[in-house]
């Protein structure tokens, strides 16, 4: 399921911090009040946890692509699932893109 698993690899890209993902921003918007409040170790410690497990979020993603297929992929998703999983996509992009497009819906540090 190719188009599932590009959704999965946004995801996971996401999650590692990688712009111009929603990720991205979150990550950084936490490292850099961190580093205003004069929390270096805190900020350094956060860098150090998004290297590691970016190490865990690629591998899921190499996985997906390089090794065979253990089983077979269903025909089609229903249409909730895949109306779901396209509000995210744009939703993570959008997030990435134009941080402040959602600043509505937060909390002001």
């Amino acid at each position: 399921a190719p188009g599932t698993a590009a959704l999965m690899l946004l995801f996971l890209l996401s999650l590692t911090g990688i712009p111009p993902t929603a990720g991205f921003t979150a990550k950084f918007a936490v490292i850099l009040s961190a580093v205003r409040t004069d929390h270096i170790v805190l900020a350094i410690l956060a860098v150090m946890c998004s290297v590691i497990s970016a190490f865990f979020y690629l591998r899921v993603a190499v996985l997906m692509y390089m090794a065979e297929p253990q089983g077979s992929a269903p025909e089609h998703l229903p249409a909730a699932v895949s109306a779901a999983l396209a509000v995210v996509a744009f939703v993570t992009i959008i997030g990435g893109i134009f941080p402040g497009t959602f600043a509505a819906w937060t909390v002001s540090p």
